[in-house]
């Protein structure tokens, strides 16, 4: 049987470790620009399929949450708008408007 000894000194002192540990590594207002703009749209995609789920699909959805979780039904569409409604704000404030901030930046 072949054993790997590696130490600890070794994966430090690799040019593998810069990259996979992130030593000496720094995130430019490019990356981090490009990293929130793919944030937004996929925090986005998740919006769009949340609300044509619970639009599209209501009752088959309304019938699964009230049975998994207890709820009546008549308050599950409430508790759906006000989801949708956090969620957008989230976006808004987590996502654009840091990648406009870092747009008017750069």
């Amino acid at each position: 049987m072949l054993a790997i000894n590696i130490s600890l000194n070794d994966i430090h002192n690799s040019n593998i470790s810069d990259r996979k540990l992130g030593k000496d590594a720094m995130v430019t207002l490019d990356t981090l620009t490009t990293f929130l703009g793919w944030c937004a749209i996929l925090n986005i995609g998740v919006m769009l399929i949340s609300t044509l789920a619970v639009t599209a699909f209501k009752q088959p959805v309304i019938r699964l949450h009230s049975r998994m979780f207890g709820l009546a039904p008549e308050e599950l569409p409430v508790m759906y708008f006000n989801y949708l409604g956090n969620y957008k704000i989230a976006i808004y404030m987590l996502n654009f408007v840091p990648y406009f901030a870092l747009k008017i930046m750069i």
